[in-house]
């Protein structure tokens, strides 16, 4: 399940909204949101995997009599509870498998920000389609009222 994702650059590209042609971005983006929206839930998934695998490390390893033994032999008594836990956090093996587990955190986090970012262009089309239907209508233009007033600052 790797995520298709776009270097960051090339997806503010396409975010943005060219004026002079909204229908094609109206038509683009269910299919953006849809898509983007598939590789989100797959990035969901991978938290949730990567987190499963960890808890199962640990638990595996917590109830590991050979690591109990080890443990034992480095402390020279029986381990508590919390030092295990202790001697479990600094694996290297579960220091990897957590470490996973936060890149895809990480993955989730920034798919999410792409999904953010198409709403708030689906919002802005929205706003641009309301005010070129305006100017249709013969209603004011935001453009003109503003050329008027960069005019009269002049």
């Amino acid at each position: 399940m790797e995520t298709k994702t776009k270097p960051g650059n090339e997806f503010i590209a396409e975010c943005r909204i060219d004026p002079t042609n909204l229908q094609d971005a109206y038509c683009r983006l269910p299919a953006d949101v849809a898509y983007w929206g598939e590789q989100y839930a797959d990035a969901c998934a991978r938290v949730l995997d990567t987190k499963q695998s960890s808890e199962m490390l640990f638990g595996d390893l917590f109830g590991d009599p050979s690591f109990h033994v080890r443990l034992e032999e480095k402390l020279g008594k029986k381990p508590t509870v919390d030092a295990l836990k202790g001697a479990i956090e600094q694996e290297p093996e579960y220091i990897a498998a957590r470490e996973k587990e936060s890149a895809a955190i990480v993955s989730k986090v920034r798919l999410r920000c792409r999904l953010d970012a198409l709403q708030a262009r689906r919002d802005m089309l929205i706003n641009l389609g309301a005010q070129v239907r305006a100017e249709l209508r013969g209603g004011v233009s935001l453009r003109d009222d503003e050329e008027s007033n960069n005019r009269n600052e002049d």
